[in-house]
């Protein structure tokens, strides 16, 4: 795996404000039919199946009240909100999903979404007995020989030579810790938890006895809500987005382009900027943080854009190899990154997700290219179809949530670059390399009208 390299934080000029979104509702396994979203791979359907009081979920677009935090419909997410007791830990036993990706990471309360610890699939060692399916080379099929166990402690995370093999930390000056499930692309058929269910979690005491089911979650004072949501202030977001001297089509740019992420201050800082050739460009390096319950595998770029310059935004690149798992490869193989995808979503202020692809689900032509293109669903293209060769995304028919309907915010992914792949979000290290890095790789935009996006043909028949 890359690691992020430490820098030093810029002086930002703009704060967030943070505030609480709260709902309720227990976790909820899904029906089966892949992840959620409208591409093939994928399911609209409620979840509706039996729930438990230790998960809570899912967090997907298809489940009222639970599109937040910039959902990818590729993935399916579940929330443990607990409080444990001193000298106690929380050890789940479960089984390696039938899935591209699986990862369980610790996050602090106080609702920044800031993360604290994460373990993915191939850092977890099978039971003995058992196989980690997700190791390069291995046989992905088959039920009875991947289990898996993992704890979870209210300690802080130590150096790596220090750390406790399968296990998360989440000390932090909280006094509530956030566990979250992320399982990316279930293989097809296998439903939104990979075919495998819920890991089953069980609370050892420091007295040496261990609790399950109603009587854990009341030692744990589990908590039955959505984790709390770090958005922006709506009265501030307003300040922000129509904030006097803006030129038409402000935050977006005429000249769209992807910047890479860093941190939640200069994302602001850049985005709401009159004067984005200087904001945007801090003279240090800034620190790399995540936040928004992001997770630590991932990397991120991310675009404003607005209808106000064009009816058609039109996304171009090469794609990065994925390895194709959805249909059920026979073992997991090697490629340059694990998952790639690019998203269209509403705003800073609502974090809700419009749609999706992921790299299993864009039309590839010569040479791994690709065009994507995005727009209303009245404006689409009549070429803007699998058919020939181009990806849809739909854009956000509220916009910005907020009143401004020809507002977007597009994020890509990157998950989990291969050691001898440079070419990765992950390899950026300060704003504006982001061409020179990614290099063929980069994700371009052009805003066009229909009629100019029809005039292209169709890509193949």
């Amino acid at each position: 795996m890359k690691h992020r390299v430490p820098v030093r934080l810029c002086t930002v000029l703009i704060a967030l404000v943070v505030a609480t979104l709260v709902a309720g509702g227990r976790a909820q396994a899904a029906p089966e039919g892949g992840s959620q979203g409208a591409a093939e791979g994928t399911s609209t359907a409620r979840p509706s199946l039996p729930s438990t009081c230790f998960w809570f979920g899912p967090y997907v677009k298809s489940n009222p009240g639970f599109n937040v935090s910039y959902l990818d419909t590729g993935a399916t997410y579940w929330t443990a909100n607990i409080s444990i007791p001193e000298g106690a830990e929380v050890v789940l036993r479960g089984k390696y999903a039938h899935a591209r990706y699986q990862s369980f990471s610790t996050y602090r309360s106080d609702g920044s979404g800031d993360e604290l610890d994460g373990r993915n699939d191939t850092q977890i060692v099978p039971d003995r007995g058992s196989r980690n399916p997700f190791l390069t080379g291995a046989r992905r099929s088959g039920n009875n020989d991947r289990s898996f166990t993992l704890a979870m402690l209210d300690e802080p995370k130590p150096a790596d030579a220090e750390r406790r093999t399968n296990t998360v930390y989440a000390g932090s000056p909280d006094d509530r810790q956030i566990l979250i499930m992320r399982l990316y692309v279930p293989d097809k058929g296998r439903g939104l938890l990979g075919g495998v269910g819920f890991p089953k979690p069980e609370l050892h005491l420091a007295d040496g006895s261990v609790l399950t089911g109603e009587a854990m979650c009341r030692a744990l004072d589990v908590t039955e809500k959505m984790v709390p949501m770090p958005t922006v202030d709506p009265d501030e977001y307003a300040k922000l987005r129509d904030r006097a001297g803006a030129p038409p089509g402000f935050p977006a740019q005429s000249t769209p382009e992807f910047r890479a992420y860093y941190n939640k201050p200069l994302r602001i800082q850049c985005l709401f900027s009159l004067k984005p050739e200087t904001d945007c460009y801090p003279t240090e390096p800034p620190e790399r943080n995540g936040g928004l319950y992001s997770n630590i595998d991932n990397n991120y770029m991310w675009l404003y854009a607005s209808r106000h310059f064009g009816e058609v935004l039109v996304l171009r690149g090469k794609l990065p190899t994925t390895p194709a798992t959805y249909r059920g490869s026979p073992r997991s193989g090697t490629a340059q990154l694990r998952y790639w995808s690019v998203c269209q979503n509403e705003s800073l202020l609502t974090l809700r997700v419009e749609g999706c692809l992921y790299d299993e689900q864009v039309p590839l032509g010569q040479g791994r290219s690709y065009v994507i293109a995005t727009s209303l669903e009245g404006d689409r293209p009549s070429n803007a179809t699998a058919k020939c060769g181009v990806g849809y995304l739909p854009w956000p028919v509220n916009g910005d949530g907020a009143g401004h309907k020809d507002d977007a915010y597009i994020s890509v992914r990157n998950l989990l670059p291969s050691e001898d792949f440079d070419h990765a979000i992950q390899d950026t290290r300060v704003p504006g390399d982001e061409a020179r890095v990614l290099g063929p790789y980069m994700v371009t935009a052009e805003y066009m009208s229909t009629e100019e996006f029809e005039a292209l043909g169709c890509r193949k028949g």
